[in-house]
């Protein structure tokens, strides 16, 4: 069993650390420092020799110092390393005026999360990041570094579990591209630690640190594919028949399309696409756009006389939607509980949104799809197996439509009031018709998140979509 001494000189703090099964090539050690009022990360120290006396000053009053130890090692990517974290432990000393010899075993067990969230700098930043597809990851707005400044990235993954280290020496640029890829649809944290040097070694003051950064990692095409293949396989062991449609339809209340016709010019204005679908889709608050249905009564063949997003339906020609200087793709497979649906995107050719849509979505064909397809004389079919949702991604001229176009309103009967899912509603997680095989995610905490949506949230992005709705 490999055993690590490490020595608090001064205050006679002796550890001893054994690793068991793990034999890492470096220690990493924390040192957080609590009093009755804050919490604050004092020291973190790479590189620790195994036999090491660490010359730290400890306050002369009561004071709870807790300790993480790591055991790191390297993974070289091209030509940048990193830390994979092996093994931790954590312990504390509850008065660092006393003598004590603490012996401790390291263990596979996952980061600490106080070391990220439950202490105080003298200064916080946020951190933005940006997605590159397939699954390349970049973080923006890193500070510029100082002096002798050395940046220390944490990402921890949730799902395989992993723990990464990325050291920066004062880098030069405010932004640092990931060297691996994140594994879609898993969930990950990221925090960046700034330090300063002491005049020991690699021990490092910490001077700054981001704010967490929650974020999933977007699905690739593979994911897609996967729900497309699930999508497909459900509609058909639903039913294999199709019905011919005339309109794709929008609901909403009075106001709304009083609002486009009478201060628009008639112009209905895309806007961000919200939450609803699978967490991991790169559809939401990434791509504008405009919601239509092509839902059908299963038994009539007809659409719903009935609506929860508003008693005025405007009908649209289905074949609108499907012509040759359009592309249509495939974007997600869901359900909320009970009824599953499909989430298709039509976009015009050459535009931004398509270009960003051909390298994350998959294309399907107008004329021959499992959801909805046109024929040569412009007759447009849906399934009957699955509920089908279309975003279509550019500014609709109600006017022209309603004048030239066979556009059309009528009422419908108005179930309940859906303005408050204005965020949208994700998926249910914990189906195993339309969740990812290769997820495994904290499915408690996302039942317990399904429908929960704070009013504060609700009010940012209802004021959001009265702003740009319009």
């Amino acid at each position: 069993m490999q055993t690590t001494e490490l020595v608090f000189s001064g205050q006679k703090q002796k550890i001893k650390v054994k690793w068991g099964e793990f034999h890492p090539e470096y220690i990493y050690l924390v040192l957080l420092e609590q009093t009755v009022v804050t919490k604050r990360c004092l020291h973190w120290i790479m590189d620790i020799c195994y036999t090491a006396a660490i010359p730290l000053k400890f306050l002369s009053y009561p004071c709870i110092y807790n300790i993480m130890v790591c055991g790191l090692n390297s993974v070289k990517a091209g030509s940048e390393v990193y830390y994979e974290v092996c093994g931790t432990a954590k312990f504390f000393i509850s008065d660092a005026r006393e003598s004590m010899e603490i012996d401790l075993e390291v263990k596979d067990t996952p980061w600490v999360e106080d070391v990220d969230t439950q202490f105080t700098t003298k200064e916080s930043f946020m951190l933005n990041i940006n997605h590159s597809p397939p699954s390349t990851y970049t973080l923006h707005q890193l500070p510029k570094p100082g002096l002798n400044q050395l940046y220390l990235i944490h990402i921890h993954q949730e799902f395989p579990r992993k723990d990464l280290l990325f050291l920066l020496l004062a880098p030069k640029k405010d932004f640092y591209t990931f060297p691996v890829k994140f594994v879609p649809a898993s969930d990950y944290v990221v925090t960046v630690f700034i330090g300063k040097t002491t005049q020991i070694g690699m021990i490092y003051e910490t001077c700054s640190v981001s704010r967490p950064r929650h974020f999933r990692a977007y699905m690739t095409q593979q994911e897609v594919t996967e729900l497309l293949i699930k999508g497909e396989t459900f509609a058909r062991q639903q039913n294999t028949n199709f019905v011919q449609i005339s309109y794709l339809y929008r609901n909403k209340w009075p106001q709304y399309y009083n609002t486009v016709l009478l201060l628009c010019d008639g112009i209905m204005y895309k806007y961000p696409k919200n939450w609803t679908g699978d967490k991991a889709s790169t559809l939401h608050r990434n791509l504008n756009g405009l919601f239509f249905s092509a839902n059908i009564d299963f038994k009539t063949g007809a659409p719903p006389e009935c609506s929860f997003y508003g008693p005025v339906r405007l009908n649209i020609p289905a074949i609108h939607f499907l012509q040759p200087d359009k592309n249509l793709y495939f974007a997600d497979f869901y359900c909320h509980y009970t009824n599953h649906k499909v989430m298709l995107v039509v976009t015009e050719k050459g535009e931004d949104s398509d270009k960003w849509c051909n390298s994350r979505l998959v294309q399907l064909n107008q004329f021959g799809n499992p959801f909805l397809f046109r024929t040569l004389d412009g007759q447009v079919y849906v399934t009957k197996g699955i509920t089908v949702e279309l975003f279509y991604t550019e500014n609709i001229n109600v006017g022209f439509l309603l004048q030239y176009a066979g556009a059309f309103f009528y009422c419908v009967t108005p179930i309940g009031d859906a303005r408050h899912t204005v965020l949208g509603i994700p998926k249910n997680p914990n189906c195993n018709i339309c969740k990812l095989n290769h997820r495994k995610s904290k499915e408690k905490q996302d039942e317990n998140n399904f429908q929960t949506i704070t009013t504060q949230t609700v009010d940012q992005l209802s004021n959001l979509v009265t702003q740009m709705s319009f």
